[in-house]
């Protein structure tokens, strides 16, 4: 009896659903080709910010405490320090910028010369002064 079994439409269908699925095989081929690339897209690590971030430095400096003198002179540290941070920004790298900003939002005060700090030392034990 072969393939159509006497029935006229059931090789037609047959032959019909075997060019639907080549071409749905096509089209699926064509859509996973570019998912390694949109994957990647996706997994890529977000990088760090090319800024260094802001403080606020009159609430680190009044969470000191102190005199008005004292304040002033926290300000004034605090100040050059994030100068300080802002020009060698970029010379850091990323995963001790990462863990030196978390070690210095601990307490809820982040402060420019703590974070400076940690970032000169991370510095430091990497690329030892010669």
């Amino acid at each position: 009896m072969g393939m159509d079994s006497g029935h006229p439409a059931r090789g037609w269908f047959t032959a019909e659903t075997a060019a639907q699925k080549a071409r749905l095989a096509e089209d699926a081929w064509k859509m996973l080709i570019h998912l390694p690339i949109i994957i990647l897209t996706f997994l890529h690590p977000t990088p760090i910010a090319d800024t260094a971030p802001r403080f606020d430095i009159a609430r680190e400096c009044q969470s000191e405490g102190g005199s008005k003198e004292e304040q002033k002179r926290c300000a004034d540290e605090e100040t050059q320090a994030r100068d300080t941070l802002q020009t060698e920004w970029i010379q850091f790298a990323a995963n001790a910028k990462r863990q030196c900003y978390e070690e210095t939002n601990i307490d809820g005060t982040p402060s420019y010369v703590e974070f400076l700090t940690c970032l000169e030392m991370e510095r430091d034990v990497r690329n030892p002064p010669k």
